[in-house]
């Protein structure tokens, strides 16, 4: 059926104001609606292209910095290089003191990675290491960001073996009672979290030995299903 738009338009003009006003109406919504979508498009689609700019900025000073001045922490390289140097300058009874904090795997960092991208990853770890460096905020504490959420620590001083779990204690406090949230779905505080400590002496394990010793604390906490764990090596 062909339409005849001269009787069409003729219609419109014959038919009541109120059709009008109808037919008016109509074509606003339609208007409306066609402007919402695209509108919605638009936002949508400049916002995974601003997340995409936040990775790409992150992965690129991931490789640039030695030390972030903005997070007062050093870059892995960087903290192992600094370990070393330490290690070799400690006298015959001096001993280094190594903290590793790291969120659970399947529950932690790797899960907001593949959920919400790599940005907000790195988000919950920058939030993270605020709340750790109000609890270890003396200036002999040095810091570092690892791989897939882990964040190291590391003081020249020796630290009492009880002032160290006083220390973990009160952070678990802070973590608890401050709710960090990413957006309205996810809660830094919710990953479980867990903590491994070392003595180092002149003499002792390389880090790269140390890292597998943390990963296997952590793998111990893991099995056991819990949200937060603290342990030192040698206990």
């Amino acid at each position: 059926m062909k339409l005849d738009y001269k009787k069409a338009i003729a219609w419109y003009k014959q038919c009541p104001n109120k059709g009008k006003l109808y037919a008016l109406c109509g074509a606003l919504f339609a208007l409306v609606a066609v402007l919402f979508m695209v509108n919605s498009w638009i936002t949508f689609a400049g916002a995974r292209n601003h997340v995409k700019v936040l990775e790409k900025q992150y992965e690129e000073s991931l490789r640039k910095e030695v030390y972030c001045d903005k997070i007062k922490a050093y870059t892995m390289d960087a903290f192992k290089m600094l370990f070393n140097q330490k290690k070799v300058k400690l006298d015959e009874n001096e001993k280094l003191v190594l903290v590793n904090f790291s969120f659970e795997k399947t529950n932690g960092y790797e899960t907001i990675k593949k959920e919400y991208g790599l940005y907000y990853a790195h988000l919950a770890e920058m939030k993270f290491l605020s709340l750790l460096q109000q609890v270890f905020a003396e200036e002999e504490f040095v810091y570092a960001k690892g791989e897939q959420g882990n964040i190291f620590v590391m003081t020249s001083k020796i630290v009492d073996k009880k002032a160290f779990f006083d220390k973990c204690m009160e952070l678990q406090k802070v973590w608890n009672k401050i709710p960090v949230s990413l957006n309205s779905s996810v809660m830094v505080s919710d990953l479980p979290l867990y903590i491994t400590g070392a003595y180092v002496p002149r003499k002792g394990m390389d880090f790269n030995a140390l890292q597998i010793k943390f990963r296997q604390a952590k793998d111990m906490f893991q099995k056991s299903n819990r949200s937060f764990g603290v342990t030192f090596l040698g206990e």
